[in-house]
């Protein structure tokens, strides 16, 4: 009683000098190692509920014991909910895999610091991780293009870079391992110390029996901790360190890329080569300026054929409209060629290209546009 006597003086004096009082109908008392009477006599004196574990705080649920399944839920149906706000916007699969990266993964990240998650809850959030990146959708799907444990390591060794949240969890409870053994200016590190250590080298101790299951999982990653030799370096993350230490080095994919243009074969291909140099784009917009009556003009720098670009679709006029028109679907085209034939090792003419061209933007063209710019598509 005295204590508690004493901790509620202390918020009186605060009170005084702030003006922030604790409010009792949000606040509650936790009881430990205290009789039914005792804590009755302090909810009577002191006016504040009688909390009961386990209690939400800061976003997670603390517990004296293992959380359950059920009690991992809210974590889950955290992630659900994000993704579902995404489903509707039509992102690629860049996107999708940076949301992902960032923002799915720091949900997960900050309970990953606090507790040691089950392979059961990891494996759920990994499976709508899946279903969103490849798929776009918010539930679970067993359709994938690539292993996730592929696309979980660096782009060094073939995948996206993506976390793999196994391995970060037990990364994060080395890091506290480490925190306990190393730093004694926080709270919950003088607590055990107190306790459970009570004076003992860590890393040669029992692990305590009678401490929670998540103080001993702490202790238990000892072992891990001490393998891999954690260092601390200025501005770095720790557990970013532990992880790629788990991860360890894999082995690198050698890509191989050929830098000629594959539509012509005789330059390195570069943006001003692909547009403006290249005799095969060349005879492209040969073809399309014919088709439009319009005089054939042949650039040497990208900043020069931008300028005659603007040029000619400067204005509100039906020959401005038409060139803008056949000038992007050009740009689409020829990109378009170039990633067949790198990807699919598929080809086609250049006259084909041109008469795809024409033929979209005569279906696109209004009446009035064709007429008024005396178009010739056929």
């Amino acid at each position: 009683m005295a204590s508690i006597t004493h901790l509620q003086q202390c918020l009186n004096h605060f009170y005084g000098a702030s003006g922030l009082r604790a409010n009792q109908e949000k606040s509650s008392i936790f009881f430990r190692g205290v009789t039914h009477l005792a804590s009755e006599e302090i909810v009577q004196k002191f006016g504040y509920s009688r909390g009961e574990l386990p209690v939400k705080y800061l976003g997670v649920l603390l517990s004296t014991k293992k959380m359950s399944i059920a009690q991992w839920q809210p974590l889950i149906e955290k992630m659900v909910a994000r993704i579902s706000s995404w489903t509707a916007k039509k992102l690629s699969y860049a996107g999708r895999i940076q949301l992902v990266q960032s923002v799915l993964f720091g949900i997960q990240a900050y309970w990953s610091q606090l507790f040691l998650i089950p392979s059961k809850v990891l494996k759920t959030i990994e499976t709508y991780f899946r279903s969103y990146v490849w798929l776009g959708e918010n539930v679970i799907t067993r359709r994938s293009l690539v292993a996730w444990d592929k696309i979980c390591t660096p782009k060094s060794a073939g995948g996206l870079n993506l976390i793999n949240l196994k391995v970060w969890n037990r990364a994060a409870t080395a890091k506290n391992y480490w925190d306990l053994a190393h730093k004694c200016d926080k709270m919950w590190i003088k607590w055990i110390h107190a306790y459970y250590i009570k004076g003992q080298q860590i890393s040669d101790m029992p692990i305590p029996q009678q401490a929670s299951w998540l103080v001993r999982k702490v202790v238990e990653a000892r072992s891990l901790a001490e393998a891999i030799q954690i260092q601390t370096r200025n501005n770095k993350s720790m557990i970013r360190q532990i992880y790629y230490k788990m991860v360890g080095q894999l082995p690198r994919v050698e890509w191989k890329v050929d830098t000629k243009c594959v539509l012509c074969q005789s330059c390195d291909e570069s943006r001003n080569h692909m547009f403006v140099e290249c005799e095969f784009a060349r005879s492209i917009w040969k073809r399309l300026l014919k088709r439009m009556q319009r005089q054939s003009f042949w650039a040497t720098s990208w900043d020069q054929h931008w300028k005659w670009a603007i040029e000619n679709a400067k204005g509100k006029s039906s020959r401005a409209a038409i060139f803008k028109m056949v000038y992007v679907e050009a740009i689409h085209t020829i990109w378009n060629e170039r990633n067949l034939r790198i990807f699919e090792k598929q080809s086609r003419e250049a006259e084909e290209l041109a008469r795809n061209v024409a033929c979209i933007c005569n279906v696109r063209a209004t009446d009035q546009t064709r007429t008024c710019s005396n178009l010739n598509f056929d």
